[in-house]
């Protein structure tokens, strides 16, 4: 019962993004705790709402662990789980979602104090100004 709810929340928001995907393309979920994480997936995946019904054939589905958190695992992890033994992940880091923390990390002492509404405002100003010069930088 425990492994079902320690992934509840992470299980229900993959289901949600797949639903709006064909069943039918590969799948390469990329965690930081993938080598835990992939075990008994289908099985809590089909144990949500059947309005997040997802399909699981698993010759369709890649586990890997992003490279700066894949150091820190077993050796079968690292073998098992890394991008530069998949086939297709090439030079993948997995971490691009994770380089902007580090620019937020000054604010936390501001956002300490603040009320739930201010925190998320002040968090959603800094992640839109990290888009933006995301964007710009991207060139024409």
């Amino acid at each position: 019962m425990l492994n079902v709810c320690r992934y509840a929340n992470t299980d229900y928001m993959l289901a949600s993004v797949l639903k709006h995907h064909d069943d039918q393309l590969t799948k390469v979920l990329s965690y930081d705790i993938c080598c835990q994480y992939h075990i008994n997936l289908p099985t809590r995946l089909s144990k949500l709402p059947a309005s997040l019904a997802v399909g699981f054939e698993h010759s369709l589905w890649k586990f890997a662990i992003p490279k700066l958190h894949i150091a820190g695992h077993r050796y079968y992890c690292q073998i098992t789980f890394s991008f530069t033994f998949m086939l297709g992940g090439g030079n993948t880091d997995g971490e691009g979602v994770e380089r902007h923390w580090a620019s937020l990390g000054p604010i936390g002492s501001s956002t300490r104090e603040m009320g739930p509404g201010n925190r998320h405002d002040t968090i959603d100003d800094h992640l839109g100004n990290w888009n933006s010069k995301k964007n710009l930088g991207l060139g024409t």
